[in-house]
C-alpha cells in the first residue's frame, strides 16, 4: 500500500501501517507512516530509529546516523539501536565508533546474536582474529544461521578449511537455499584441494544465479587446473560477457589460452592485445617523465612486483634475483601483492633493501610509492598469473620496465619495455608478435630446490626393466601424449612408465589415468603411479626412473628442472609456443640438445635410441648434477649475475634516449 493511501486513526496504527510497509520493501510509504507517527507524537523513539533504517537502506548513512542518534537520546536502553547505529557508523569509516556502540549493544543484552555476528566482522577487518572468531561462534551458538557462513570464511582465511567446510554445510543445512554459502562452501573447496566438488558447487549457484560472474570465473579456473582447457575458455568467456570490465577475468582467459592446443603463439598474443585494448588504454593514462639520474653507472634501485613471494613454485625461479645480487651497485626493492606469508617470504624480507607490502593499494597509490621510492628498473613476476598488478606498470613508474620468470609469455603492454627470456623458448621468429622486445638470458628459468638433494641413485635399468616417467601434472597428459608414449612403449616391450602427480593420491583419478592409458593402447601392468609426497621424498622418487618423458605441447618447467638435478635426462618435444618449448630450452642449456625432439617421429626415435644404450645413460645419469650445477642456468649466483648484467646494459640504453 503506497503512502497515498495510508487512513491511520491512531499512532499505533501509524506505526504498525509503516512496519508493513517497510516489510513489504515499500520504503517510500513507510517513510511516511513514519513521519505521520511522529507528527502526532515526537517522543516516539522507534520511529526515529526505522527512520534511520531505512536512510541506511537508501545508502544515505550521514541522516541514518543523526536519526539513530535521537531515537538512543529517547530510549538509550535499546539493544537494537546501538546495532544499527554500528552500521551507519562503518557505512561512514567510523569503525572505532561502531565498535563501541555494538559493543555497548552487547553490554545491554548479551544474547543478541547479530551484535555478535556485526561485531566479529567488525573485529575480523580489525585484524583481531581471535576475538572475531569468539563473536562469530556467539552468533552460532545464539542462532544467527548467517554467521555460519561469515565464521566458515574467517577460517578459510587462516588455512583450517576442514572446519570451515563444516561451517558452509551447517550454513546450507539451516539455509539450503542460500547462495551466498553455497558459494563461499565452492570456494572452501577450491582451497581444500577439492576443485572436482568446487566445479559441483559453483554450477548449483549458477543454476539459480546464471548471471554470477564471480562462479563462472572461479569454475573456469577449476575446469583449467583439471586439464579442460575448451571448457574453462567457455567458463571464462561467460565471466567477461556479464562483466566486461573486470580485467582479471580476462587475465584468467589469457592464462588458460596459452594451454589450448588450438590456439598459437600469434592468437596468445592478439589476446595479450585485446587486454591492453579493452583495460588500459581507454584510461588515456599520461606519459610520465622522471628524474631519475642518468648516469649510466649509478647505484640503481631494482624493484620487483608480484604476489608470489611465498613458497610457491614461481618464488623459486625469480628468489635468485632477490638473494645473489652486488648490493655496491643495486638496491632492491619487493613490492608485495599478497596476503599470506611463510617462512620463505621471511628470508627474502631478510634478503633486500625494502618491502612494501601494496595488497591493500590501489593501481596508482602504488605505482605512486613506487615512483616514490626512484626505482630505476621495475620488474614484473607475474604477467597475467593470479595477483599479477599489470594496472601498475600501465602507470610507468620506473624509467625500465621488464616482465620475466612468472609465466613469462608476454604482457600485452607497450608499457613494459623488455621481456626476459631465451632464444629457444622464444627464438627470434616470434619476436614480432611481442609488445615487449625480446631479451634473451642463458635460460629463462633457473632452479636450485634449496634443500639438501638425496644422492643420484644409480641407473635402475642396470638391474630391472627400464622405467619412463611423468612428474608433470596430469592436465598436460592427454589421448595425444599418450598415444606417442604407447608407441614408444610398444618399441621397448619390457619398458615401464610412472606417473607421479598429487591428483594420484586419489582412487579415482588413478582409475581415470588407466582409463585413458588403455585407451590409447598402454596395458595396466605397465604403469606405476604415485601421489602426493613431501618435497624430498618426490625428489628421491627420480631415483626409480631413467628417462624422464615431457609431454606435449604443454612440458614442464620447475619439473624439468628438478629432474635434471636428480640425474634423469628429459626427452622433450620442441612446440610452437613459449609453454610447449620452455622444456626445450631449460634442456638445451645445460647441454642435453640431443634430447630435444622436433616432432612426433622424432621424439619416439629419440627416445628408442636413447634407452637402447645403457651404459651412455649411466654416464649421462652419473654426471647430469654436477653439469646442471656449473651451467649458468642451474648456478644461481651465475645466473643473477647474468640478469643484473643485462639490467645494466637496458638501464645505460634508456640513459642513452
Amino acid at each position: 500500500m503506497s503512502s497515498s493511501h495510508l487512513s491511520v486513526a491512531s499512532v499505533r496504527e501509524a506505526f504498525e501501517q509503516g512496519l508493513r510497509l517497510h516489510q513489504a520493501a515499500d520504503l517510500a510509504g513507510a517513510e511516511a507512516a513514519y513521519r505521520m507517527v511522529l507528527a502526532q507524537d515526537d517522543q516516539h523513539a522507534d520511529a526515529w530509529h526505522l527512520l534511520g533504517v531505512l536512510a541506511s537502506q537508501c545508502a544515505q548513512p550521514a541522516p541514518a546516523l543523526a536519526l539513530i542518534q535521537h531515537a538512543i537520546a529517547l530510549q538509550p536502553a535499546q539493544a537494537d539501536y546501538y546495532v544499527n547505529l554500528a552500521n551507519a557508523q562503518q557505512a561512514l569509516g567510523l569503525s572505532e565508533e561502531a565498535s563501541h556502540s555494538l559493543l555497548k549493544a552487547l553490554s545491554l543484552n548479551p544474547q543478541l546474536a547479530m551484535a555478535h555476528n556485526n561485531l566479529g566482522l567488525l573485529r575480523q577487518g580489525q585484524r583481531q582474529f581471535a576475538a572475531a572468531e569468539h563473536h562469530l561462534r556467539m552468533a552460532t551458538e545464539l542462532g544467527f544461521t548467517a554467521a555460519w557462513s561469515n565464521l566458515g570464511s574467517l577460517l578459510a582465511l587462516h588455512g583450517r578449511l576442514t572446519e570451515a567446510l563444516t561451517c558452509y554445510e551447517s550454513a546450507l543445512r539451516y539455509a539450503p537455499d542460500s547462495l551466498e554459502a553455497r558459494y563461499n562452501l565452492a570456494n572452501a573447496q577450491v582451497q581444500a584441494g577439492q576443485p572436482q566438488e568446487a566445479i559441483a558447487s559453483y554450477e548449483e549457484v549458477l543454476a539459480r544465479a546464471p548471471s554470477h560472474a564471480d562462479s563462472w570465473n572461479n569454475m573456469g579456473i577449476q575446469l583449467g587446473k583439471l586439464g579442460r582447457i575448451r571448457d574453462a575458455c567457455v567458463a571464462l568467456r561467460t565471466a567477461m560477457s556479464l562483466a566486461p570490465q573486470n580485467a582479471a577475468y580476462h587475465s584468467n582467459l589469457i592464462f588458460f589460452l596459452d594451454y589450448d592446443f588450438a590456439i598459437d603463439a600469434a592468437a596468445q598474443q592478439r589476446e595479450r592485445h585485446r587486454w591492453w585494448q579493452q583495460h588500459i588504454e581507454p584510461l588515456r593514462l599520461p606519459t610520465p617523465t622522471f628524474e631519475n639520474s642518468r648516469d649510466p653507472v649509478r647505484k640503481l634501485r631494482v624493484g620487483y612486483v608480484s604476489a608470489d613471494f611465498w613458497r610457491h613454485s614461481a618464488a623459486f625461479t625469480f628468489a635468485p634475483m632477490l638473494q645473489h645480487y652486488n648490493r655496491s651497485e643495486f638496491s632492491v626493492f619487493c613490492y608485495a601483492n599478497q596476503q599470506r606469508a611463510d617462512d620463505l617470504t621471511a628470508e627474502l624480507q631478510r634478503s633486500v633493501d625494502g618491502w612494501r607490502d601494496i595488497a591493500e593499494l590501489d593501481d596508482a597509490a602504488a605505482a605512486s610509492l613506487i615512483r616514490s621510492d626512484q626505482i630505476d628498473i621495475l620488474v614484473d613476476l607475474s604477467a597475467h598469473s593470479a595477483g599479477h598488478r599489470l594496472g601498475v606498470f600501465a602507470r610507468r613508474p620506473a624509467p625500465v620496465q621488464i616482465s620475466a620468470w612468472g609465466h613469462a609469455n608476454g604482457t600485452g603492454l607497450p608499457e613494459i619495455d623488455y621481456l626476459l627470456s631465451d632464444a629457444v623458448t622464444l627464438p627470434p621468429a616470434l619476436a614480432p608478435l611481442y609488445a615487449e622486445t625480446l631479451t634473451y638470458l642463458p635460460c629463462t628459468l633457473t632452479y636450485s630446490p634449496g634443500l639438501d638433494l638425496p644422492a643420484v641413485s644409480p641407473l635402475p635399468a642396470l638391474t630391472s626393466p627400464l622405467t619412463f616417467g611423468c612428474f608433470n601434472r596430469l592436465a598436460k597428459v592427454d589421448a595425444t601424449v599418450l598415444a606417442v608414449w604407447s608407441q614408444l612403449l610398444t618399441a621397448i616391450p619390457d619398458a615401464r612408465l610412472l606417473f607421479k602427480s598429487p591428483e594420484l593420491s586419489d582412487s579415482a583419478a588413478q582409475d581415470a589415468l588407466l582409463a585413458s592409458a588403455a585407451a590409447a593402447g598402454i596395458t595396466e601392468e605397465r604403469i606405476l603411479m604415485q601421489g602426493k609426497t613431501s618435497q624430498l621424498e618426490h625428489l628421491a622418487a627420480y631415483g626409480q626412473v631413467d628417462i624422464c618423458l615431457d609431454p606435449f605441447p604443454h612440458g614442464g618447467g620447475i619439473s624439468t628442472f628438478e629432474a635434471l638435478w636428480m640425474g634423469v635426462p628429459v626427452l622433450t618435444l620442441l612446440g610452437d609456443t613459449q609453454v610447449g618449448r620452455l622444456s626445450a630450452g631449460i634442456v638445451s642449456a645445460v647441454g642435453l640438445t640431443d634430447w630435444v625432439a622436433v616432432s612426433k617421429a622424432d621424439y619416439i626415435d629419440r627416445g628408442v635410441h636413447l634407452a637402447s644404450n645403457l651404459p651412455t645413460l649411466a654416464a649421462v645419469r652419473s654426471q647430469l648434477r654436477t653439469v646442471v650445477a656449473t651451467s649458468v642456468a642451474g648456478n644461481p649466483q651465475r645466473y643473477a649475475d647474468e640478469v643484473y648484467k643485462i639490467y645494466r646494459q637496458l638501464w645505460q640504453k634508456w640513459t642513452r634516449i
